[in-house]
């Protein structure tokens, strides 16, 4: 749901407003409906990693974050910086720097192994 909203509010910013809201999110639902459920998988994932793993973010690396992005905001740095006194932004920065370091545990335990690449797998999976 917050996908669809997201997208048709960007649409709206963008174009104006549509002339039938009602069909454009019931068609927005259906094709981002699939996308959205495997974001909050993702995210479900990499926050039991994160809680396994113990990691955290401390308020001064969040403090810390705000900065870095008010920084490369430029001219408009102030308005990052009054964006994130709210705590709602700050709770999902907080969350996205999380999921980041758990992320990384996950890449740097990682092991990959360069195969070479068999011809005709699909002819195979499907004459078994």
């Amino acid at each position: 749901q917050a996908l669809v909203d997201e997208v048709l509010q960007d649409w709206q910013r963008r174009r104006g407003r549509l002339k039938d809201d009602s069909q454009a999110r019931a068609h927005l639902y259906k094709e981002l409906e699939p996308r959205a459920q495997e974001q909050v998988k993702a995210s479900l994932l990499l926050e039991a990693i994160a809680l396994q793993e113990g990691l955290g973010v401390s308020d001064e690396e969040l403090e810390a974050q705000i900065g870095s992005i008010a920084q490369s905001a430029g001219s408009v740095a102030d308005r990052v910086r009054a964006m994130y006194e709210n705590e709602e932004a700050r709770r999902q920065l907080r969350a996205q720097m999380l999921q980041s370091r758990a992320l990384d545990v996950v890449v740097s335990r990682a092991h990959v192994t360069d195969v070479e690449p068999r011809e005709h797998v699909a002819d195979t999976v499907q004459t078994g």
